[in-house]
């Protein structure tokens, strides 16, 4: 494939995003009171049982002797319910003393079966991730980067997927992680396994806009950053242009922070408010102002990737063209079949998709050249 531009057609494989990386849950402090102590349980146990329970219903993630478990695991539930209420209601401390014990015995049990059935669902995401970079080596159009986006663990087991798909395209290929943060020997891991980039966006580079919409420090962010960089990533960030409390002060900064950071890729992506959550009342960020910030963001970082993404083609229809013309250079075509697209919905079910027909034609009307080897 030619580009012009340094144009990159960038193909994803967006099939790990049900299971974030998993940590084995186990009870082991004391609380500071009993009645504190039976309410962490209480909330532990919640909080895995829903999980559970969406796990088990998506069709797509079934394995041999699912229903068994999850019939199981409801049994369990239900008596653990009945203990805590025996619990709470004892008559005596002694009393109440005597079946904590075996409380919390019946909480880490059931917090161990679903980290079990979370193992078994990895296996199986993982066989969905090989399968569609099989289908995707027989594609009509060649391809050479592939995207695998967010939800991978660091257990050796289920990182097989990398080197897999790197033998698929006889080693021809980048393989491009967006999973969060994670520590330096993770990244270090990633990175043995056959990743080669990483997208890590910072969101916004105000510290105090940062920690009130991701409930986490700046720094801890930029803690992963410099960590990728320093191990040889191509590092890629971005900014949400017209976030709910953005300065244009804090803007600027943003626009700044990869040339600073010495980034590869950078992006800005405007804000869409998205229904049940805390910002849907929210005003979305104008196509003009995202444009600006691609221009400046062009001026700046000269040799830089910068996508122009699909949430402005939403906002504006050949949003995307104008993009390309503001001093993007990359575009991103979706290639996640409908079947798999349910496992991985971080955005609204509106959201638009990017084909290779529509990109071909964004491509053309912007004035770019690309040639697609078939």
């Amino acid at each position: 494939m030619k580009y012009g531009l340094n144009l990159k057609v960038v193909n994803f494989i967006k099939v790990f995003g049900l299971i974030d990386f998993m940590k084995k849950k186990t009870i082991t402090e004391e609380p500071a009171t009993f009645e504190e102590g039976v309410f962490q349980l209480e909330l532990m146990v919640i909080s895995e049982m829903m999980l559970a329970e969406k796990l088990f219903k998506d069709p797509e993630l079934n394995y041999s002797g699912r229903e068994t478990v999850y019939q199981s695991l409801e049994k369990e539930n239900e008596e653990y319910a009945n203990l805590s209420h025996k619990v709470m209601f004892a008559d005596t401390p002694k009393a109440r003393k005597a079946l904590i014990k075996p409380l919390k015995k019946k909480a880490q049990s059931i917090i161990n079966q679903i980290y079990d059935a979370k193992i078994q669902m990895q296996k199986r995401i993982q066989e969905i991730a090989i399968g569609l970079a099989q289908e995707l080596e027989k594609h009509e159009y060649s391809f050479w980067e592939r995207i695998v986006d967010n939800g991978l663990t660091h257990r050796e087991e289920f990182l097989e997927a990398i080197p897999k798909i790197r033998n698929l395209f006889n080693d021809e290929v980048e393989v491009l992680l967006c999973l969060g943060d994670k520590t330096k020997e993770e990244y270090e891991y990633l990175k043995k396994q056959g990743a080669d980039s990483y997208i890590l966006k910072h969101e916004t580079s105000d510290q105090e806009l940062h920690y009130r919409m991701r409930h986490v420090t700046l720094d801890s962010r930029l803690r992963c950053l410099r960590d990728l960089l320093d191990i040889g990533y191509k590092v890629g960030t971005g900014t949400i242009v017209g976030l709910h409390g953005q300065t244009l002060e804090s803007l600027a900064e943003d626009i700044l922070f990869p040339k600073e950071y010495k980034t590869h890729m950078t992006s800005c992506s405007p804000f869409i408010p998205a229904k049940d959550t805390p910002l849907e009342t929210c005003k979305p960020c104008d196509v003009e102002t995202t444009l600006n910030t691609i221009a400046l963001m062009r001026i700046v970082n000269p040799n830089a990737l910068i996508p122009t993404v699909s949430a402005i083609e939403k906002l504006e229809e050949n949003g995307q063209v104008r993009g390309f013309n503001a001093g993007a250079n990359v575009i991103t075509i979706n290639f996640t079949p409908e079947r798999e697209r349910k496992i991985y919905r971080i955005y609204g079910k509106d959201r638009f998709v990017v084909s290779i027909d529509h990109a071909v034609r964004t491509l053309e009307k912007a004035g770019l050249y690309c040639e697609i080897r078939k």
